[in-house]
């Protein structure tokens, strides 16, 4: 990929200090080098590159200190044509000095478009009723004649054919059948509308003919093109209590006591957990726990590790499991300011099988690797043997600069340390060190993913995928409340499914109003997943207020939760309340939890109702008696009890056996085509008809 030379073609306005040629140029030091818009709403800069290419990669300068009109969130669009734009990127910038990257929208499907006009659209600044400034914008992409020739040669065709097709949709649903047939035989590339399987659905809805258009929607279901993907909003929780099983004695029913800031990890392998430290509202822990998943027991394996040589009491540590080796890292702890000079900034090993402890570094610092930290992320690449820590917040200094971590690696078969990120320091995409956030890696391709978090007094809920083998990162959302996902957050709990490439994330303290400062935030029960390869958030829990019910766990905040993706089981235990009368409380309660969520058998039971539902509506004008029996027997069979909006649709259709709406021909054929519609909404977008239609394609002058 190279720098692309580009020009100013067009902006919606601008100062006269402050002129749009200023952004080619890269200048921090200067305060006056900026487009600067005329006013803060409505605003706009176009960009002409020198000839067409594929644009890749936009970056953003700044200037040196934060500044009140930088931007803040804006969107990108690009095109052949400046008349013809389509939506690239929407995110948003930080107010700091540092340069930001942002990788841009660039295939359909496979296929790499070119572009030529890039059009960037700021939405807000970082300050109210302040004007935009735009500092330097630099891109980069791919302007390879060749390459680039071939993308317009694709973009061109691809645009006929979704031209045609949306005429082709639009015939059909106004019933202009003869055009319909005509612009299909005279088309020249042959274009078809959909798969062959859904037009002949369409043909038997048409035609009345019920039973086959059953069939039909059989087939396309054993054939794998119904869009599962939508199920995933109709997932479900389903937490049970946990309580040791045994013979009554003092043993089997020993539990580990309330606790929060403590470490819980999963060995899915020999289905253990072990969990370790915390701080019960009192003082720090050092014990050191087993659970028997299998069994259903506790076992102390230790009282105070101190005394078996192993970590002082900690809390606020992380501890991360080498899968290989059977062996846990203990790293970081919290430590009040006066008891800093007298801390060890130590690292330690235990092995599980001989259950002894090995001290690997009295110092990390001196060592290459991180100071005393709290709060920090720990994972383990169990493929290279590489452990990574990022973030977590300084025991020994109050200096903002210093105070937060970067990001770590080291090396379990060498014991060597390296520093791939130092705090402020940039991957491509500058990732502000934090604490209370939640980093995850996926061992199979050795991306970790960061989310959330607190800086400051700041609660975050960006999100970044960071390639351990580069490094280099890449941002995923700069604000997930605005993708509908989680708000900011902090002290979150998180979970990743290799198998379903699924993040699960348990909410722990998340900031309430619109000020990101405030000091107002509340513990709230909230259940999300996150799609990694369609980059979507669904809700699978969300209380609003602290509940009473037995059968879920209350909301909290520093707890631990562990996932076993063999048995897509979390495992959830203890926390902070976050009781403001009795700060001190702590929780021990232990659950297991598994998301539930239908099958493809539940979009056919949806597509199933809308066939039935017209076989039914019209039997109420020809025999009501048998109607009302077809109803209570063949179409309630099919209803979706999960969607209320199906349940109420179901419960009305009674009344059309007393009382059948009059319809005729045209009626009927809407009705059909519309259930029809509904159908192919359910089905993959290669074998379904366009999403889009061509009258919102019309704009109102």
């Amino acid at each position: 990929m190279a720098e692309l030379s580009y020009s100013i073609f067009d902006c919606s306005s601008f100062t006269q200090d402050f002129h749009p040629s200023n952004i080619l140029r890269d200048c921090p030091e200067d305060k006056s080098s900026r487009w600067g818009a005329a006013s803060d709403s409505k605003q706009y800069i176009i960009l002409k590159l020198e000839a067409p290419a594929i644009v890749t990669h936009i970056t953003f300068g700044k200037y040196k200190l934060p500044h009140p009109c930088n931007l803040k969130d804006f969107t990108v669009d690009v095109g052949l044509e400046p008349q013809r734009l389509h939506p690239v990127l929407a995110s948003s910038l930080l107010n700091t000095p540092d340069k930001e990257t942002f990788p841009l929208a660039h295939t359909f499907g496979a296929e790499p478009f070119a572009c030529r006009y890039i059009k960037i659209t700021p939405v807000q600044p970082w300050a109210d009723k302040f004007n935009f400034s735009i500092w330097y914008v630099g891109l980069r992409g791919d302007a390879t004649p060749d390459t680039v020739a071939r993308a317009i040669a694709h973009e061109h065709t691809r645009r006929f054919v979704e031209s045609e097709r949306l005429c082709l949709k639009y015939l059909r649903q106004q019933g202009r059948f003869s055009s319909l047939t005509a612009l299909t035989q005279s088309s020249p590339s042959g274009v078809k509308l959909e798969h062959d399987i859904m037009t002949a659905m369409w043909t038997a809805l048409m035609a009345e003919d019920y039973d086959g258009a059953e069939e039909t929607l059989r087939t396309i279901a054993a054939q794998g093109m119904l869009n599962t993907d939508s199920l995933a909003r109709r997932s479900k929780a389903v937490w049970t209590r946990l309580l040791p099983l045994g013979p009554p004695t003092q043993m089997c029913h020993e539990t580990p006591g309330p606790r929060g800031g403590h470490q819980m990890l999963i060995d899915v392998e020999t289905k253990m957990l072990y969990l370790f430290g915390g701080w019960d509202g009192e003082s720090d822990l050092g014990d050191l726990w087993a659970y028997s998943i299998i069994e259903q027991r506790w076992e102390c394996l230790s009282r105070n590790t101190q005394l078996d040589g192993g970590p002082a009491p900690r809390s606020c540590h992380k501890i991360c499991l080498d899968e290989t080796n059977k062996q846990i890292y203990v790293f970081g702890r919290f430590v009040e300011v006066d008891k800093v000079g007298t801390t060890p900034c130590d690292f330690f090993r235990f092995d599980i099988a001989s259950r002894t402890w090995t001290l690997l570094s009295s110092d990390t610092a001196r060592d290459g690797g991180p100071e005393l930290i709290f709060d920090h992320q720990m994972c383990m690449d169990n493929v290279r043997g590489l452990l990574f820590i990022f973030g977590g917040r300084s025991c020994r200094s109050c200096e903002v600069s210093q105070a937060y971590s970067g990001l770590f690696q080291y090396n379990v078969k060498t014991g060597e340390w390296r520093r791939l990120k130092h705090e402020g320091a940039d991957l491509g995409v500058h990732i502000p060190s934090r604490v209370g956030h939640s980093m995850l890696l996926d061992q199979a391709s050795g991306q970790l993913y960061i989310f959330a978090g607190q800086r400051e007094r700041q609660f975050l809920n960006d999100f970044y995928c960071l390639d351990t083998h580069a490094p280099r990162a890449t941002l995923l959302s700069r604000d997930t409340t605005k993708q509908k996902g989680p708000d900011p957050c902090f002290t979150q709990r998180s979970t990743l499914d290799p198998d379903l490439h699924e993040i699960h994330v348990m909410s722990g303290l998340v900031k309430s109003g619109d000020d990101e400062s405030s000091s107002s935030d509340n513990v709230l029960n909230s259940l999300w997943l996150y799609q990694i390869q369609r980059n979507q958030w669904y809700v699978v829990e969300k209380t609003d207020v602290a509940n009473d019910k037995a059968n879920v766990p209350c909301p909290r905040f520093a707890h631990q939760f562990v996932f076993d993706h063999h048995t897509k089981t979390h495992y959830l235990f203890g926390g902070n309340p976050g009781d403001k009368e009795r700060k001190s409380a702590r929780l021990s309660d232990f659950w297991s939890m598994t998301i539930t969520r239908p099958g493809p058998e539940a979009l056919v039971s949806q597509c199933l109702f809308e066939i039935r539902k017209l076989n039914f509506l019209q039997q109420c004008e020809r025999n009501p008696r048998a109607a009302l029996k077809y109803l209570q027997t063949v179409v309630s069979s099919c209803v979706p009890h999960d969607l209320p909006a199906y349940v109420a649709e179901f419960r009305m259709l009674s009344a059309n056996v007393l009382s059948p709406t009059p319809r005729d021909a045209e009626a009927w054929r809407v009705l059909r085509q519309g259930a029809f519609d509904r159908i192919s909404a359910h089905v993959k977008q290669e074998y379904a008809q366009p999403d889009a239609s061509l009258e919102d394609l019309v704009c109102l002058q």
